[in-house]
């Protein structure tokens, strides 16, 4: 359903027959990466995985986590990366998607800061379409924080130790969502965050957990 709301209405009327229901709720899926990661990689894998269908797929990253040292380098080379898949003005790219509607698509307008765009952000009302776009020096005060982006934004921020990373993550500091479902490790530290999930691999790589609204809990 992608949000909690509609998630209660479906599992209620399903209750009524006694239906089994399994729900796909959204979230914030921060991607982590570490010195260690493969840079190259890690940027062709995550403009892949971010912009894919304008980001509107459950797996896409949400947000970028990447160390101070390496990020300025990750930072150009994701941009090549994007510009090597949608062309210099993705506006006029004949492949690239939309967004399903009008309402998300002001919606994801209305998350963007325009002082804090390093790249893309155009975008045309009749066609309903966003550049890929990158922001940064974000923070958990920004209003992209707050919720499940599910389009073609993609939040930057830094951290200087993975200790430092995984306890914004796990205190939800990053953002008033409860909820985490999917968290991406780019680097060879194992990432382990209270929801379960963890990474040991390079590049980029889905790693299934559970973040229920009240807090962290067993899976």
């Amino acid at each position: 359903t992608g949000g909690v709301q509609v998630g209660k209405m479906v599992m209620e009327k399903a209750a009524a027959n006694l239906t089994p229901v399994t729900l796909e709720l959204g979230g914030k899926s921060p991607c982590i990466i570490d010195k260690s990661a493969n840079l190259k990689l890690t940027a062709k894998r995550l403009a892949f995985g971010k912009y894919l269908n304008c980001g509107q797929t459950c797996v896409a990253p949400d947000y970028v986590l990447v160390h101070e040292a390496v990020k300025e380098e990750f930072l150009k080379l994701l941009k090549s990366e994007i510009r090597a898949m949608y062309g210099e003005d993705p506006l006029k790219n004949p492949d690239y998607g939309k967004m399903i509607n009008r309402k998300h698509f002001d919606r994801v307008l209305g998350l963007m800061k325009e002082e804090k765009l390093i790249l893309g952000g155009e975008n045309d009302t009749a066609s309903l379409r966003i550049a890929p776009a990158v922001m940064d020096q974000v923070t958990e005060d920004d209003a992209v924080m707050q919720e499940e982006i599910f389009g073609p934004l993609l939040p930057i921020i830094t951290y200087d130790s993975i200790d430092e990373a995984i306890e914004k993550i796990n205190s939800h500091c990053l953002g008033k969502s409860r909820r985490q479902i999917i968290n991406f490790t780019c680097g060879t530290d194992i990432i382990l965050l209270e929801s379960g999930t963890f990474g040991t691999k390079n590049g980029l790589r889905p790693l299934f957990g559970h973040m229920p609204e009240k807090g962290p809990q067993p899976v």
